[in-house]
């Protein structure tokens, strides 16, 4: 056991901190620019779990009935901003908020920023959702 123990200790002494990139480039984006791409659908998702679910979904079986499952909506959008000086097209993290939500609180912010890091990763800041 006090291999084990010893052996774990060395593998956690071993690691390294995190490598904290900073942006290589940072540009301001007024969100009046900025297109909202949005998927909607509809997931089926169990009413119950464990034990009650399995029961649920004989009584389902037996009556043909599906009350053990309803029907969530799921939004999923993300903004997409094209460069007017390079005409490159940018999108940003996948955001699960309502269209309505989202184009309220993209009003009430004005701009963001897009932050462009070494190793080619694209970072729009979304605290205004916050």
């Amino acid at each position: 056991m006090k291999g084990i123990l010893n052996l774990c200790r060395q593998r956690f002494a071993r690691r390294k901190e995190p490598v904290r990139l900073t942006p290589v480039r940072e540009i301001t984006v007024r969100l009046d620019d900025c297109e909202v791409v949005s998927n909607r659908y509809f997931e089926e998702v169990p009413r119950s779990t464990g034990r009650i679910q399995q029961y649920d979904q004989l009584y389902d079986q037996l009556s043909g009935d599906d009350r053990s499952v309803q029907r969530v909506e799921v939004n999923r959008s993300r903004l997409k901003y094209t460069d007017p000086e390079t005409g490159e097209t940018y999108f940003s993290q996948t955001i699960t908020k309502d269209i309505a939500t989202l184009k309220f609180k993209m009003w009430d912010a004005k701009q963001t920023a897009i932050r462009f890091y070494e190793d080619g990763n694209i970072f729009f800041d979304l605290d205004f959702l916050d």
